[in-house]
Parts: C-alpha cells; structure tokens; sequence
C-alpha cells in the first residue's frame, strides 16, 4: 500500500507538470517533473516533457545535459525521436547549429514521416541564407509527412515572412485551416498572408471567425483593423 501511494504521488507530480506546461508555466513544471525524477518516476514522455520546457525557458544547455544523460543511462529505450527532435532544437538555442543539424537529421532518420524534424531543420537552412535549400526540404517533407497542419502552417510561414511569396503562404496557410479550420492561430495567420497579398476582403471573414473564437486573441484584432481600414 505504501509502494502504490508513493507511485501515485510521483504520477501526479508527472501530470501537474504537464498541466503546468500546457499553461505556458515552464519553470514550475520543471520543479515538478524533476521532483518526479529524483523520486524514481521514469519513462520517455517525462523526460520529453522535462527538456521541451527547458528549452521554452531558454535553459538550453540544462536540457541538452539531461537528454544526454538520460541518453546514456539503461532508462533509455533506444533513440526516441522526440528525445532526439529536442535535443536539436536545445544546440539550436545555443547557436551550434552543425550539432543541432546532427541531431535533427537523426530524428528525421528515426522518423521520417513526422514533421517536426524538418521544421527543426528548415529552421536551421533559413538562419544560414539557405533558401533554396529549404525549399527542397519542404518539398520532401510534404511527400514524406503528408497532409500535416503543423507542417503547412510552418511551410506558409516560411513562404510569408522569408520569401516573400504570399500566394505560396496563401495556399499553405489555407490547407492547414482545411486541416485545423477552428484553429485562431491558423485563420489568422491566413489572414495575415491575404492582407500581404492585397487580398483585403478575403481577410475579413478568416479574422473575424479567429476573433469570434478567441475573443482575446489581440493579434487577430489588429490584423482585423487594418484588413477593415
């Protein structure tokens, strides 16, 4: 009875720390899936949860050493690939970008028909000038993942903001709505891409259901504005 008490107390930290990192708290879940941790509660989804909210935090170099230590410990059952996807992104926030590709490239191997991998990667190409490069990512991406709403949200974002191709956005943007359409985030950032585009009145509708949806949602009533003015 004492044993099954002290598993369900662990659990719990286990689950309050997600409640926490699902409401943006990132330092408390930390407390709390490490407290799991030192009691003895282990499995790849605590310490996926534990280094994402170490790098939402910015302590980087806190996760990339947990990953690794984890890594290396008999806990470890194989290379999980969010573990590795993590890993990634933790050099990334250092800036060292060629063991951040390692890693990611690794997970996309593990993977390949996950999209996070490539958005790690595509992320990479873009902070080094590499275009075009990125591009042909996105392209075996798409093949390899299919109709995924994280991956074309990403895809319109790339086009948007580094490109400068909008109706390339457009299209993107708009299948990940399709995909996802009572998503704020997503009719929004359709509306965004059509304001760019000149394409003011096809904007209107996109921002309003965001903003009926999310009525706080602040970045939706701006963009609203300016597609009305």
């Amino acid at each position: 009875k004492l044993q099954t008490g002290h598993i369900v107390a662990i659990c719990n930290e286990f689950e309050k720390g997600n409640h926490c990192s699902e409401k943006g708290e990132y330092e408390q879940a930390i407390d709390l899936y490490k407290q799991a941790v030192t009691d003895g509660y282990s499995n790849d989804k605590l310490h996926v949860n534990l280094s994402h909210a170490y790098i939402n935090c910015g302590r980087f170099q806190e996760g990339i050493e947990h990953i690794e230590s984890y890594f290396s410990s008999e806990n470890a059952a194989g290379l999980p690939y969010e573990l590795m996807v993590n890993l990634g992104m933790a050099y990334h926030g250092l800036e060292y970008s060629d063991q951040a590709l390692k890693n990611l490239i690794k997970a996309k191997q593990i993977a390949p028909s996950r999209p996070e991998a490539y958005i790690g990667i595509g992320e990479i190409l873009v902070s080094r000038g590499s275009v075009k490069e990125t591009i042909g990512l996105f392209g075996e991406a798409k093949k390899e993942c299919g109709f995924d709403t994280k991956l074309y949200n990403h895809i319109g974002g790339f086009y948007n903001d580094i490109v400068g191709d909008y109706e390339q956005a457009i299209t993107h943007f708009a299948i990940a709505n399709a995909l996802s359409p009572d998503d704020p985030i997503l009719l929004n950032n359709l509306g965004i891409a059509q304001i760019a585009a000149g394409g003011y009145l096809e904007a209107i509708p996109c921002l309003s259901k965001a903003i009926k949806i999310d009525p706080e949602y602040c970045n939706a009533h701006w963009n609203f504005a300016i597609a009305l003015y």
